[in-house]
């Protein structure tokens, strides 16, 4: 979900990608919190899976925005990245 919002905001809403981020992670937020509610309401959630993933996830966004930070032309790279992302979704859909 998160990458095609990204590529909707920058690709379409022509937002940069770190403007675009945000706002994805915003909109991101929204609506993982009402769902992870109503899924432990319904006890339908592991907390020590959940807690590994997360664990996990926040330590490759940072790896990601070291790596990122440290490579000249970043964003465009990123940007190339997204669509080819996009693209091969969007065929292996279809297929």
């Amino acid at each position: 979900m998160g990458i095609f919002l990204l590529a909707g905001l920058v690709l379409i809403s022509r937002y940069s990608l770190k403007a675009g981020n945000g706002i994805k992670l915003l909109i991101v937020l929204a609506l993982t919190i009402p769902a992870t509610v109503v899924f432990l309401l319904h006890e339908q959630v592991h907390l020590g899976y959940g807690i590994l993933m997360a664990v996990f996830q926040g330590i490759g966004a940072w790896l990601g925005v070291w790596i990122a930070a440290r490579i000249p032309n970043a964003n465009v790279w990123i940007y190339r990245l997204l669509i080819a992302i996009v693209a091969i979704s969007a065929v292996k859909f279809f297929w």
